[in-house]
């Protein structure tokens, strides 16, 4: 019994030892352990990812800022570079208008100075700052002269156009003016020589300065006995005193009447400009023969020799006056300069000729 109990006993040993384990327990055990271990860790690093997002999370404001500093930075530059630029061109715009362009040019440091700024990768703001402090007032200079040079151009223009148009004006007008007399000269009568003063009369009245119509009367009614011919000649010269060529037509009209003194009167003009003009010198000086009045005359010829000293006629007329007094030397002297002009007349080469032979004998 013993055995037998004895080989029992080893079978139940044997079948307790052969039974599988039991691991389910153990599994669900490890499962829970494992589940929990993970889900720690993934609560540490996403927790540590969180706080390192929040610490060390840029600043949008600061990003912005940084973003705006570089365009700044970037503007400062492009806008050194480009007032320098215009500094060059108004440096040398300026160097042009100056009395001295040699010297500008011989120093050209700023030019070339800005050219190698541009060109160069490692600009700086704070270098360029004073630049573009410096150059401000340059810019705006540059900026306002293309503006000034455009109003100069516009002004001229304007200008310019102005002018055509009153000189059209003008010239039409005068156009106008001249048909008017042509259409008057042709229906001129000398049997009805008062149709034709009135008409230029007429004309006169709203042209007061159209001297060719005025002097155009003056010569119909030159030798007609039906005009006020020396009325003409006070109106003409009340109206245009500084107008030479109305005293010479009333010299001339008062000379060819020989009322020599009438003549002179109108040739007698004291501070005025038209006293130094030859052809009413000499007239002057004729007339004064005329009256006997030969050192005024005298005076008269010495001032148109200042200005034509070979004048031959003139060297006659003073000569005559030398012999009007006795002065028979500057006389002779007088005729023998005349004879150098080879300009004068057969007559009047013979007169002089005459008057120095009668001087020898």
């Amino acid at each position: 019994m013993s055995l037998i109990n004895q080989v029992l006993k080893d079978l139940e040993k044997n079948t307790k030892q052969n039974q599988p384990l039991q691991f389910n327990t153990i599994a669900i055990e490890e499962k829970k352990s494992n589940f929990f271990i993970g889900t720690i860790i993934s609560t540490i690093l996403i927790t540590t990812c969180y706080l390192f997002y929040v610490f060390y999370k840029p600043d949008p404001s600061l990003q912005v800022q940084e973003k705006n500093k570089l365009n700044i930075t970037s503007q400062k530059i492009i806008q050194a570079n480009k007032t320098l630029g215009k500094e060059v061109a108004l440096t040398i715009n300026t160097a042009e208008l100056t009395s001295e362009p040699k010297e500008i040019y011989a120093k050209p440091s700023k030019p070339i100075k800005v050219a190698q700024v541009k060109k160069s990768p490692d600009l700086v703001v704070p270098k360029n700052k004073p630049l573009a402090k410096s150059t401000k007032k340059t810019e705006v200079l540059a900026n306002s002269q293309p503006v000034q040079n455009n109003k100069l151009k516009t002004n001229n223009v304007i200008g310019k156009n102005r002018l055509t148009s009153s000189n059209i004006k003008k010239e039409s007008q005068e156009t106008l003016l001249k048909k008017r007399l042509k259409q008057i000269r042709k229906n001129h009568s000398s049997d009805n020589i008062l149709a034709t003063q009135q008409a230029i009369d007429l004309l006169l009245k709203d042209n007061p300065d159209f001297h060719t119509a005025r002097q155009y009367l003056i010569k119909v009614c030159w030798n007609n006995i039906q005009c006020n011919v020396p009325e003409l000649f006070k109106i003409a010269i009340k109206l245009y005193p500084n107008y030479v060529n109305y005293r010479l037509l009333a010299a001339r009209y008062f000379f060819d009447r020989q009322q020599f003194e009438l003549a002179e009167k109108y040739l007698l003009v004291k501070d005025n400009p038209i006293n130094k003009n030859i052809n009413l010198i000499q007239i002057r000086a004729l007339t004064r023969q005329k009256l006997n009045k030969h050192n005024l005359a005298i005076a008269d010829y010495a001032t148109i020799l200042e200005s034509n000293p070979t004048r031959g006629d003139i060297y006659l007329a003073i000569g005559i006056s030398f012999d009007a007094i006795g002065q028979i030397n500057k006389a002779r002297r007088s005729f023998q300069s005349a004879l150098a002009d080879q300009r004068l007349s057969t007559k009047q080469q013979q007169f002089a000729e005459n008057k120095i032979t009668s001087y020898q004998g």
